[in-house]
């Protein structure tokens, strides 16, 4: 019988993250259309998705600075079964009015 789930290996290689003053290595990911068109919907406009290794210290609309640039982090979703266990982070445009 195949096996048909997809076990992808994620690795943090695409730079660090400045999340709560604490750095953190970050995967970049790539935005799906399904997740794109949703976001519109809502009225979202998602700048970035990232991984992050595995952590709960990490919340919605907490500021995330990558290269100088700030983001407000829209969703947090732990990845317990993925290799490394892992979080994924959507991240939004920082305005000052928000």
């Amino acid at each position: 019988m195949p096996n048909n789930s997809s076990t992808e290996f994620v690795t943090f290689y695409d730079g660090t993250a400045i999340i709560n003053g604490k750095p953190y290595r970050f995967g970049q990911s790539g935005i799906s259309y399904k997740r794109h068109y949703a976001a519109r919907t809502a009225s979202v406009n998602i700048a970035a998705i990232i991984k992050v290794p595995f952590t709960k210290d990490i919340h919605p609309n907490d500021l995330c600075v990558i290269n100088g640039e700030k983001y407000v982090i829209e969703l947090v979703q732990p990845v317990r079964a993925g290799t490394p266990p892992h979080t994924v982070l959507t991240l939004t445009e920082y305005r000052v009015n928000r």
